[in-house]
């Protein structure tokens, strides 16, 4: 059979492979073999295909955009020099009918985004980052220091502000990586999978996977919330976000699943606070060797090479800084309350997203129909013509 994605208004049987080779972050819903898209595509198109059992060797795509338009998912997760790349994937191109012609409300989203484009709006501000970096300097700082000082009188409270800085240092370097690796702090170099910085602040400085995060944090964007789908936000049997949860198929409601959530009001703070740092410590660890030692591609496993290392330093500083308190009670006090401060960070994680309702892919559909009939009521006074829903 002959099968049809749309993509930036290409049709044809393979494009979907672009989605799969510039982007590990779009949502999967339907696993495909490539042996599906070798099928010719009729004499009317001139198309080389022979290059398509090498990519057939690498990649198994889960295609969700077959036969749909997915110009605005590519937008999402590219920036404009990628579109370079597609000239080789174009065979034919898709009649403008009123069929797949966009909706004003997108087409008016794709015109914004453009033009924040072209305006410099997406460009990186170096300057805000420099300082957010002093402050994260500073704050490390002054946590060495008092681990250092020599305080004979006041060693436990001492101990414990220096724990409280390093867990809000750790805290801001978190979010320096946040952005570092959505390249909002330095403009990536072309066809570099490798981020230093990100890698620095998140593994080196904050002791985590980035590549595991990278790619968790990547599906979140794509399918956020979405019921027991979204990686960083599926917490069953632990607590429940949504109700909707317990519809998704194979979802399993035992005894424990039900005393657990029945008391999630009380275990949300403890966990997040107590558990949640050094929970983050293993998968990290798991994760990057997994993907070192079962790694088919070098980018893969230098990817979890460098996690790795860049834990392994991040202990390696980390354990040379508590070495230098000297009585073993004010080890385990720094230790933990330099984890638990950072605890913080995933209560402010959490509550922010739980502040917003989930949509399964079904309802965000709809939910995206009824707000297009709606457009104008859906748009602030005074504001551009901009709707805030797009097609998808």
């Amino acid at each position: 059979m002959t099968l049809e994605l749309t993509l930036l208004r290409y049709q044809c049987s393979w494009c979907a492979l672009v989605v799969l080779w510039f982007s590990s972050a779009l949502a999967v819903e339907v696993k495909l073999e490539l042996d599906d898209l070798a099928d010719p595509l009729g004499s009317d198109v001139d198309m080389d295909c022979s290059d398509m059992s090498s990519i057939k060797k690498n990649y198994e795509f889960k295609a969700r955009f077959v036969g749909v338009d997915a110009s605005d998912q590519f937008a999402a997760f590219h920036r404009p020099r990628v579109y370079g790349r597609l000239q080789q994937f174009l065979v034919g191109q898709v009649i403008d009918d009123d069929k797949h012609l966009p909706s004003k409300a997108t087409a008016d989203y794709r015109a914004l985004r453009k033009r924040l484009w072209r305006e410099g709006w997406f460009a990186p501000d170096l300057s805000f980052y420099v300082n957010k970096a002093i402050v994260c300097v500073l704050l490390f700082a002054l946590a060495i220091g008092l681990v250092t000082l020599e305080a004979p009188t006041w060693k436990l409270l001492r101990t414990l502000l220096a724990g409280a800085v390093l867990g809000i240092a750790w805290q801001q370097v978190a979010f320096m990586a946040h952005d570092a690796d959505h390249y909002g702090i330095t403009t990536p170099r072309s066809g570099a999978s490798f981020n230093p910085l990100a890698w620095f602040l998140a593994s080196v400085l904050f002791g985590i996977s980035r590549c595991m995060w990278n790619e968790e944090h990547s599906l979140h964007h794509a399918i956020t919330l979405r019921p027991q789908e979204d990686p960083q936000f599926n917490y069953l049997p632990i607590w429940l976000i949504s109700k909707k949860e317990l519809d998704v198929p194979g979802t399993k409601v035992d005894f424990l699943t039900r005393t657990l959530v029945s008391v999630q009001h009380y275990t949300f703070l403890p966990l997040s606070v107590v558990m949640g740092r050094f929970n983050f410590y293993i998968i990290s660890m798991l994760a990057a060797l997994k993907r070192l030692l079962t790694a088919k591609r070098f980018r893969e496993a230098y990817g979890g090479l460098m996690d790795v290392t860049g834990m392994v330093l991040f202990w390696i500083w980390y354990a040379t800084l508590v070495k230098q308190l000297d009585a073993s009670w004010e080890r385990v006090a720094f230790v933990l309350v330099s984890n638990w401060t950072v605890g913080i960070l995933h209560i402010q994680l959490v509550l922010s997203h739980l502040a917003t309702e989930t949509f399964t892919a079904e309802e965000a559909h709809t939910v995206r129909r009824m707000a297009l009939r709606r457009r104008d009521e859906l748009i602030a006074a005074h504001l551009p013509p901009i709707a805030a829903v797009q097609e998808w």
